[in-house]
Order: structure tokens, then sequence, then C-alpha cells
């Protein structure tokens, strides 16, 4: 369980970087936390987001906080 959860995490993160709304969107309601971190060499997906201009990602992942 922490495995997959961890894969998923990793999944929303991926998809915040790639601004790939619809993926964002998709795991936030499967209820992927939007503030984890999977390793310490990671940054949380609204970091991600951010850092790269995605700014209707941002925008989800904020309002889903």
């Amino acid at each position: 369980k922490a495995r997959e959860m961890q894969r998923r995490v990793l999944d929303l993160i991926d998809a915040a970087t790639s601004g790939r709304l619809d993926d964002v969107q998709e795991l936030l309601k499967q209820g992927v936390d939007v503030n984890a971190v999977p390793t310490t060499d990671e940054r949380p997906a609204l970091c991600c987001a951010a850092g790269k201009g995605h700014v209707d990602v941002t925008s989800a992942v904020l309002c889903s906080r």
C-alpha cells in the first residue's frame, strides 16, 4: 500500500511538472496527497507546477488544499 501511494505521488508530481491538468485533477480526485514528497530529492506538486509556469495546474493544486 505504501509503495502504491508513493507511485501515485510521483505520478502527481510528474503530471504537475509536465502541465497535464487532466491527470493532476484525476489524481487529486483519487485522494493523492498534494503535499507529499516521496523522497528528499523531490518537491511537492505545487512547487513543480509553479516552477514550470503551469498556472492552471498550480491553481488546481492550490484549490485542492
